[in-house]
């Protein structure tokens, strides 16, 4: 009995972590979904269509990967400073692929479904998003 309340009391802990907490480490993206003006785009992952991993520590975030797209190789990359409060979430990007987001801040939608990280931008200032227009970014934690 003592074990069981054990397990309780740390597994208890560990599910209500701060959201920033839960972030820390690696995940690898395992689907994207565009929706350009109402029409719907998903990007196949894997070896030959592309991949991305995304890390978190305390107060920075990275992300590195490489998509195919129509038989070439697009490469994404960013970093930078990250706030996180329930599922608002902002990036402050220093380095990124496209030069123009340099210096530019980023709302997010960012909510935890399981062992899931969800993704949604671009986000207006009230925390809500277009539904016509916008992306989603599914990762799982990294082995």
């Amino acid at each position: 009995m003592k074990k069981f309340t054990l397990i309780l009391i740390v597994f208890c802990l560990m599910a209500f972590q701060p959201p920033a907490k839960k972030l820390e480490g690696t995940w690898k993206m395992v689907s994207f979904k565009g929706v350009n003006n109402g029409v719907v785009t998903n990007l196949v992952l894997g070896e030959k269509a592309g991949h991305q991993l995304k890390s978190w520590s305390k107060n920075h975030f990275l992300f590195v990967g490489k998509f195919n797209q129509d038989g070439e190789w697009i490469y994404n990359y960013g970093s930078g400073t990250y706030a996180i409060d329930g599922t608002h979430y902002t990036e402050n990007i220093i380095d990124h692929t496209g030069k123009d987001a340099e210096g530019t801040t980023v709302k997010l939608l960012l909510e935890f479904k399981g062992d899931t990280i969800v993704q949604i931008n671009p986000v207006k200032d009230d925390w809500t998003y277009d539904k016509n227009n916008y992306y989603v970014e599914k990762y799982v934690r990294a082995e």
